[in-house]
């Protein structure tokens, strides 16, 4: 089979589903393909023999790593700082940029050889994270999940548009609640990181809704129509690939979340129920 592209949807293999966990594996063209959502955090793993890559994202940072037996390459992204540790039998080499500035490290002997290694390392590794985008956007992997605290609240996070770049809340309780100081989070598969909106002064009304716009949306007039809009920022907020949706209490409490990946979203929505 042609290792460039995935031919159909791979065949599941296992699945594993609890009020905790959510898990399905397959074979696929380019490998045993693996993937995970546990306590808020996805997990996507493509192996074969003699290589091994995993994607790993939460609120916090996305982990990418590849392991064969020339070397180990481990790139970490917070908000703040990128960290990458390559690792061969000869030396490692450690990169760190943060607040523009990059710092570069290097233990062990044969410089120049582990430098050239590593630099394939990232070629390998951009090459099977493309493989994982693809067998994730031809798989039919329903991994949405919505997790609150119903004690809490009524208040869901229904749909997240990612085009238009809105998230709908919704208040299914019987009572107005304040929201004033509550938080709504995504976490950034790539570019600056961890987002955070905060509402000011806002209450949601009794089986009412609201929707929060970002991007060009959260700088027009949309959101200045009824009390149904509100804007977040000028910013892209919501990864057309993957990412996560928390909606936390003034508290910081977590009340709602929603977690997608690219085969979930369709004609552009995300439905979180």
């Amino acid at each position: 089979m042609n290792d460039s592209d995935v031919e159909g949807v791979p065949t599941k293999i296992s699945k594993i589903f609890s009020s905790d966990q959510y898990q399905k594996t397959y074979e696929t063209a380019f490998g045993r393909f693996n993937v995970s959502i546990s306590a808020g955090k996805i997990q996507e793993e493509l192996s074969k023999p003699g290589k091994v890559t995993i994607v790993s994202q939460d609120t916090q940072e996305t982990v990418w790593k590849i392991n064969t037996q020339q070397y180990q390459l481990e790139v970490t992204k917070t908000p703040d700082s990128v960290t990458q540790i390559c690792t061969t039998p000869d030396g490692e080499l450690k990169k760190i940029k943060q607040k523009g500035q990059v710092t570069e490290s290097f233990q062990g002997m044969n410089q120049d050889y582990v430098i050239e290694v590593c630099a394939q390392a990232e070629e390998d590794l951009q090459e099977e994270v493309n493989k994982i985008e693809q067998i994730v956007s031809e798989s039919e992997i329903p991994l949405t999940e919505n997790k609150g605290n119903s004690t809490a609240t009524k208040v869901k996070i229904v749909q997240i548009n990612v085009d238009a770049e809105s998230v709908r809340l919704e208040n299914r309780g019987s009572s107005d609640l304040n929201m004033n100081n509550w938080g709504l989070n995504n976490n950034k598969e790539v570019g600056t990181g961890t987002y955070t909106y905060k509402f000011s002064n806002f209450t949601l009304n009794a089986s009412s809704y609201v929707y929060v716009y970002s991007d060009d949306e959260g700088n027009s007039t949309v959101c200045n129509i009824n009390a149904t809009s509100l804007c977040w920022n000028k910013n892209s907020i919501w990864s057309p690939t993957s990412d996560i949706a928390i909606l936390k209490d003034s508290n910081g409490n977590e009340i709602d979340r929603c977690i997608y990946i690219k085969s979930d979203i369709k004609n552009s929505l995300v439905n979180c129920e």
